[in-house]
């Protein structure tokens, strides 16, 4: 005979700690973008819902007598385990391949970029990012009265807000400084 107590006990107390495991390296991988982390928190998932399922089924089992829960809650189980593969497996191939920026990230800089006054236009905006890099390059048109030494403040200032804006990545930026819209051919 199965003691029912003990064994809820262990799962509950089991739980409690997968639970307070998944939520840190959650909250890690979400900082840091680490996708080994985010695996490793991906597999305390599982054990936590697998804990869970089997806490279910004991109950479900003691009450009812359905023994075929066990295996339903396992098939579920294992869906959720391959889709999650598949995603982790999607961005851990973003990675290798390298990919844009978000496009929250792209519209935040075109902000920053429109803010600044003394910048007329811009142009040839391209991100990459590779892991947790982005790298930036762009075109920035000033008047052609502006001296040199201020345009380059105004795009050192335009860099250090980008840096300071979007902080969780590490920046490569590349800007041109043009007195014209050369991509219009003027």
């Amino acid at each position: 005979m199965i003691d029912l107590g003990l064994s809820l006990g262990v799962m509950v107390f089991s739980v409690v700690v997968t639970l307070c495991l998944v939520l840190f390296l959650n909250q890690i991988s979400k900082k840091s973008g680490n996708l080994i982390i985010k695996a490793d928190a991906l597999h305390y998932k599982i054990d936590l819902f697998s804990n869970l399922a089997v806490i279910i089924s004991l109950l479900i089992i003691k009450f009812s007598g359905f023994v075929m829960i066990d295996a339903i809650f396992g098939i579920v189980i294992s869906g959720y385990i391959a889709q999650s593969a598949i995603n982790l497996g999607k961005d851990a191939f973003g990675i290798l391949l390298d990919h844009a920026a978000s496009p929250e990230v792209t519209e935040g800089i075109i902000k920053m970029i429109k803010a600044k006054e003394r910048i007329s236009d811009f142009h040839y905006l391209n991100t990459r990012q590779s892991a947790n890099t982005i790298f930036l390059t762009l075109h920035l048109v000033f008047d052609k009265d502006i001296s040199l030494y201020d345009a380059h403040e105004v795009a050192d200032s335009l860099e250090a807000e980008i840096r300071e804006k979007f902080r969780d990545y590490s920046w490569q930026i590349t800007t041109h400084l043009d007195p014209y819209n050369d991509k219009e051919g003027k």
